[in-house]
């Protein structure tokens, strides 16, 4: 038996298929045929997502936002090789260029602590899915709409405001955000 397991393992061992691992011959490691086999992990996933997943991230992001939270980059936001963007009628937008993702994070970081520090208070009164848009984009991902109500500063009257995103599926967390008024 272990003879023609171990002729078995030798002839697929010489197709590129398998590898003996250890010593003992029933320890058999299954490895790729080609490089192309393992997907990289930027890659989508293989099952879209939808724009509802972050409803209540989004209404939690405003909420720590008003609060003084920290760290609201790496908790609510996509990691740097899938941010894509976010604009606000205050800044702009932070972000946009491929590869830029990791200095518009750090951008981002900054202006969320500005707008904590102005007084920030809005909170999300609608929010809808819009599902998977954009495929085979840099925006792909899982589309929402939202509405806020409140005032992005101190002294700034309150009033109605909306905005739309996208999720990174793979991550999750906010890749795009774009608040058009507040």
């Amino acid at each position: 038996m272990t003879a023609a397991i171990l002729a078995i393992s030798g002839a697929l061992t010489l197709s590129g298929s398998l590898a003996l691992s250890g010593c003992a011959p029933d320890l058999v490691r299954v490895t790729p045929a080609r490089a192309t086999d393992a997907r990289p992990a930027s890659d989508p996933p293989e099952t879209p997502c939808s724009g509802s997943a972050p409803g209540q991230p989004l209404a939690e992001l405003f909420t720590d936002l008003d609060t003084g939270q920290s760290n609201l980059v790496p908790r609510y936001f996509a990691p740097a090789d899938a941010f894509v963007r976010w604009s606000d009628p205050k800044s702009g937008s932070i972000g946009g260029a491929p590869g830029d993702g990791a200095a518009a994070l750090d951008q981002l970081r900054e202006h969320l602590f500005g707008l904590e520090v102005d007084g920030f208070a809005e909170s999300i009164t609608s929010f809808q899915d819009q599902g998977y848009l954009d495929q085979g984009t840099a925006n792909a991902g899982g589309w929402f709409r939202f509405e806020l109500i409140g005032s992005p500063a101190t002294g700034v009257p309150v009033r109605a405001g909306r905005g739309e995103g996208a999720i990174d599926c793979a991550s999750g967390r906010i890749k795009i955000l774009t608040i058009d008024e507040w």
